[in-house]
């Protein structure tokens, strides 16, 4: 779970800040710097966790524990299909730290950021590797639609959560900025919207290509883990949808006369909307590591 909820951190951080960069002519610098720090610290948390992941897979295949990991047992993880993912993962991370910290003392320029973002995605197909998907071969559809899913489950969540916890508080509690607050709105609720029709179509496959009939997704442990993510992404899907047709509306509407008490329902629903998106990645990070009904 940790590592999808920071890379979605991460891939929000660098979008939002994008958005709030083409807002408007006013440039606020301190949301920012909010953004690019905590952007640093999504990657960061990213690669400890990741290298967790790494680490107990290694001390699980040799049935030992995390501790008796040695050396050579580090060496001949790496040597496998799945060591070898895990460190070119490990590796991509790692680069793209040191060029987010090489750009952190301003904005860095959309080619700055093109590169960073070409490099969580190739980050998030070194995770597809060492799912379920890759059974079906390395160019497979099922790979494909995969990295497609994560990666829009990473827009969506990371949206959600840095609107949530860093830029709306930000504009809630500070002058009224009414040009570019509703532009900013504007791009993550429709970058929002894009990534859940994509989320939904390539959703719709991997439960296809899993689930042999749709009873077992009341009749097996697995189908209930899946129904249970469904469920609270039904719930993310309702609160985006208030705060876009209603929510969203609203705010922006009400820094014309610059009155932010519009502002705080519509945090009050996207934070509830973060807290829904955290169990979706939970019950994923479940599925992942379980085993289909057809594989059992």
């Amino acid at each position: 779970m940790m590592v999808n909820a920071s890379l979605a951190w991460t891939v929000g951080a660098l979008a939002s800040r994008t958005w709030l960069e083409q807002g408007s002519d006013a440039r606020p610098g301190n949301v920012r710097a909010k953004l690019a720090s905590s952007m640093g610290i999504g990657i960061v948390l990213c690669i400890v966790a990741s290298l967790c992941s790494f680490w107990q897979a290694a001390a699980t295949m040799a049935d030992v524990g995390l501790l008796e990991t040695d050396l050579t047992l580090w060496l001949a993880f790496a040597a496998t299909q799945y060591g070898m993912a895990g460190l070119t993962g490990l590796g991509l991370l790692v680069l793209a730290a040191v060029i987010s910290i090489a750009g952190s003392k301003g904005f860095a320029g959309r080619r700055h950021d093109l590169f960073v973002a070409g490099l969580l995605g190739l980050y998030a197909a070194s995770r597809v590797t060492l799912g379920h998907a890759f059974e079906y071969g390395p160019f497979s559809a099922a790979v494909v639609v995969e990295w497609a899913h994560l990666m829009f489950m990473a827009v969506w969540v990371g949206t959600v959560m840095t609107a949530a916890w860093i830029v709306l508080p930000y504009f809630s509690n500070a002058e009224a900025i009414s040009r570019l607050l509703p532009g900013y709105l504007a791009s993550a609720s429709t970058w929002a919207t894009f990534a859940l029709a994509g989320i939904v179509m390539t959703g719709a496959f991997n439960t296809y290509r899993v689930l042999a009939h749709p009873a077992e997704l009341v009749t097996t442990d697995y189908g209930w883990v899946l129904t249970t993510k469904l469920a609270f992404v039904a719930v993310a899907i309702a609160s985006g949808a208030y705060n876009r047709f209603i929510g969203f509306p609203k705010a922006s509407g009400s820094w014309q006369g610059a009155d932010g008490r519009n502002v705080r329902p519509a945090l009050l629903v996207m934070r509830i909307e973060s807290i829904a998106l955290l169990v979706v990645l939970y019950a994923a990070a479940v599925l992942t590591g379980s085993a289909p009904p057809g594989a059992s």
